[in-house]
């Protein structure tokens, strides 16, 4: 749910923070800076965060978090691992449907946060970054780009039979 978006909108705030212009950028830019460092002070990404996050089919590679946050996901991702393999094994799952998957997000005349957001998963996408080639159920999982517009619950409730221990991890 709620707790999903997050890290996502706390990133985007940031960027978008970062991204604007003012005329008078000598007068403006130490309010900008302070802002931007409150922001980051008031609004912390937790693991708790980035772990619905990457249980959210839209935010499942953390493909938001910038280089510099390369940690804090490998962090979450070995948690996520352990999780996951403590779940008893189930049978293989059939071959993945393509119901509400893409690798094209879409563009979208959209400002603002939700922009920023969608332009730097197109981005990742172009560049290869979100899609690996798939060896298990967790990187399966993690490797599925999905339509902006997908409601989690739907999406879970249409993919568990694929993704068994994630959907799992999901319920909790």
């Amino acid at each position: 749910g709620l707790a999903a978006c997050v890290a996502p909108w706390v990133s985007g705030v940031i960027a978008t923070l970062q991204e604007v212009e003012f005329l008078d950028a000598e007068a403006l830019n130490p309010f900008q800076s302070s802002l931007i460092c409150e922001v980051k002070t008031w609004l912390k990404i937790s693991e708790v965060h980035l772990m619905a996050s990457a249980l959210h089919p839209n935010y499942n590679s953390l493909w938001f978090l910038e280089e510099s946050e390369r940690s804090l996901r490998d962090s979450v991702m070995q948690r996520l691992r352990s999780e996951f393999n403590a779940i008893s094994p189930s049978p293989r799952p059939p071959p993945q449907s393509s119901a509400g998957l893409s690798t094209d997000p879409g563009s979208s005349n959209s400002s603002g946060i939700n922009s920023y957001l969608k332009r730097k998963r197109q981005e990742l996408v172009r560049n290869g970054n979100i899609r690996k080639e798939p060896e298990g159920e967790f990187e399966r999982y993690f490797s599925v780009v999905v339509n902006d517009d997908v409601e989690p619950l739907e999406w879970w409730k249409e993919n568990r039979r694929f993704y068994p221990k994630m959907a799992h991890l999901a319920r909790k």
